[in-house]
């Protein structure tokens, strides 16, 4: 292998606030998304001037687009020391292509500071992760402060605020910690205003603000005050090991929690735990939770907690949404009400430039046609992710997954395992597992994994290095095929678009839409009854469905569309289950021929149950977008799905009255 000294690396590369490939912006460039007008212009016009930051090859600079921690970094060591202030490093010291950025690192190092890499973060190479403003507070912090291990982030973000680097981003957040905006992802204008005060702190043009900062400005101090207004009389005090704010007093109790870190898909930047609510203090505890910052007026604030005060243990109530805000309840072991962002890195979110198509010893998996439950292939972060469950065992391997979800063991070929666990993220769906080795000499190495509809994908490059891969492209498709190549790979596989109707764009309740072999799409006249008997009789003699109006089934697919009665339940009033949705008929398999009936019946049973809503539910199905619970037509939905059995299972409520 060759070597290459770290000191002649860093000759040859820029420090960018960009990827490389990017296009040098001249000090006369004017982006074309960042006007005149815009907060941050003259900061990232002093750094474009400085040849601190580039600009995009389409003449956009994308200031809301995030950074990570090594391009923070670097553009920091050389703010501060240059480029050329890099500790040198003997030849025969590297053994591996040293990064871009290691001359940044070795750069820090050299004035003490060598606790960058030790934030918060479980994949293999930190650099690569897209740092918060707490992060980047941090790492502020040490490079005035010398080195700190184990650093907080409330002792930087408060230092930040003392020497007037920062003013925070918010104002009604709470205390000055929460104002500063700690678990949300660090954007390039953020960071162009960041580093220009860093830049203008070392030459002493920022002095220290003329008021120090409201220390004593705490969520107790303001609970307190909601309180003795509202005629009651609280204790708060503040837990600062876990930033978190105890309140007891007359007919209510709860802990209030301020996340520091953003973990999973949602950042879940507030957490109450109601101990105790009498119901005469809903309005105290609304105007406490509007207080805090919940998106929410006070009619639905109200109803939310009405609501939540009705579930039973185990229970978890309705997800609303306001804005790009989730707010969650649930009941296990006190009412919990959660309300944070989402992030556009998600890999729940994940949305492919172009799309991908799978295909293992020449069989097509997954693909953009291929409209099932399934969750497609993804690209994150410039990574492409592929689940495990359909490349292993097709390749002579297997995998298993623990009955808690949180282990995953992968046997790759010649008996290769790999462990895979999971990180601690709230939210299963869409949590991250770190994978060692088991009993291999590259058991010190890890790999991310990505837990996606019950199965667990992992990076391509990773799986390319157990089984052949290659790829090719079919327009805008990238076909990825593992293993066995098939001698005409096709994204069209099943199908070609206009050939037959799509899953997409037709309307399925339409008596007079043509259908492949001159199948007549049934239609559903009868109306909803509070008799379960009646609907399943209509079931059976408009629908189709057989065994007493509980079964559809397709050529091949035996109980496609399955309805079952639960008139022992209070709350559900019946469940449907699908073995799939619909893929467009034209794959040369008799066997799943027939699947494009089934949304189309799946259309009729939803007008039956949501009446002018069902196009909704309808939709939630073609774009394999189904949230886990909903409401429409007063009926409180929930949906689950097994990745074991392929099954969706959607548990209709009873309509309220």
């Amino acid at each position: 292998m060759r070597k290459i000294s770290a000191a002649t690396l860093s000759v040859m590369l820029t420090a960018s606030l960009i990827s490389t490939g990017d296009a040098l912006a001249s000090s006369m460039q004017r982006f074309t998304d960042v006007p005149a007008g815009h907060w941050a212009s003259d900061a990232i016009t002093r750094l474009v001037d400085s040849d601190v930051v580039h600009g995009y090859e389409d003449g956009s600079f994308k200031p809301n687009a995030y950074i990570t921690q090594e391009e923070f970094i670097a553009m920091a060591a050389q703010i501060l020391y240059g480029k050329a202030d890099a500790a040198p490093v003997a030849e025969e010291d590297i053994d591996v292509p040293p990064r871009w950025s290691d001359w940044a690192y070795e750069s820090l190092a050299k004035h003490g500071i060598t606790s960058l890499e030790d934030f918060w973060a479980s994949d293999g190479d930190k650099r690569l992760i897209q740092i918060t403003r707490a992060e980047a507070a941090r790492i502020i912090y040490m490079l005035f402060n010398g080195n700190v291990e184990n650093l907080s982030s409330k002792v930087a973000v408060k230092y930040l605020y003392e020497h007037n680097l920062t003013s925070g981003t918010y104002s009604d957040r709470g205390d000055y910690f929460a104002n500063y905006g700690p678990t949300e992802l660090l954007t390039r204008a953020q960071a162009a205003v960041f580093l220009t005060k860093i830049k203008d702190y070392k030459a002493g043009v920022i002095k220290p603000p003329s008021k120090p900062i409201k220390a004593d400005d705490t969520l107790a101090s303001r609970i307190k005050a909601i309180a003795q207004k509202a005629g009651v009389n609280v204790t708060a005090s503040l837990n600062t090991e876990r930033y978190q704010t105890r309140v007891e007093g007359s007919g209510i109790t709860l802990d209030f929690q301020f996340d520091e870190f953003a973990y999973g898909d949602l950042g879940e930047n507030w957490h109450m735990t109601i101990i105790k609510l009498d119901k005469n203090r809903i309005g105290l505890m609304t105007s406490i939770l509007r207080e805090l910052g919940l998106p929410m007026n006070e009619k639905e604030t109200r109803a939310l907690l009405t609501d939540l005060l009705a579930l039973e243990y185990g229970q978890t109530g309705e997800t609303y949404k306001k804005g790009n805000i989730s707010i969650h309840t649930s009941y296990y072991f006190g009412y919990h009400v959660q309300w944070g962002e989402h992030r556009n890195n998600d890999p729940q979110v994940a949305t492919n430039a172009k799309p991908y198509a799978l295909f293992v010893n020449g069989e097509e998996k997954r693909g953009p046609e291929f409209n099932t439950f399934l969750e497609p292939i993804f690209d994150k972060n410039g990574t492409v992710y592929v689940p495990v469950s359909d490349v292993v065992p097709d390749m002579g391997g297997s995998w298993d997954m623990s009955v808690d979800w949180n282990v995953v063991t992968v046997v790759l070929k010649e008996g290769y395992q790999w462990v895979f666990e999971w990180d601690g993220v709230p939210k299963k769906n869409g949590s991250t597992f770190i994978g060692t080795s088991i009993g291999m000499d590259d058991s010190n190495i890890t790999v991310k994994g990505i837990s996606k509809g019950g199965s667990l994908f992992l990076p391509l490059d990773f799986v390319s290095k157990y089984y052949p891969v290659t790829t090719q492209m079919e327009g805008e498709t990238t076909l990825i095929l593992i293993g066995t190549v098939p001698e005409h790979p096709t994204a069209n596989y099943f199908g070609a678009m206009g050939q037959y109707p799509s899953t997409f764009d037709f309307n399925p309740l339409d008596p007079n839409m043509q259908y492949p072999g001159g199948w007549k799409a049934p239609q559903l006249t009868s109306k909803w009854s509070s008799n379960p008997a009646d609907n399943f009789k209509a079931f059976e003699n408009e629908l189709g469905f057989t065994d007493g109006g509980r079964y559809y089934s397709v050529t091949g697919m035996h109980h496609a569309i399955t309805v079952m009665d639960q008139s022992d339940s209070k709350d559900t009033e019946v469940t449907l289950s699908f073995t799939g949705w619909g893929t467009p008929p034209g794959k040369p398999d008799a066997t799943v021929s027939e699947s494009f009936k089934i949304p189309v019946v799946s259309a009729q049973l939803f007008r039956f149950y949501f009446e002018d809503k069902w196009k909704s539910v309808w939709d939630y199905f073609n774009r394999n977008d189904i949230p886990e619970q909903f409401t429409l037509n007063g009926r409180k939905v929930n949906v689950s799905y097994s990745h074991l059995t392929g099954i969706m299972t959607v548990e209709i409520g009873r309509k309220s009255k």
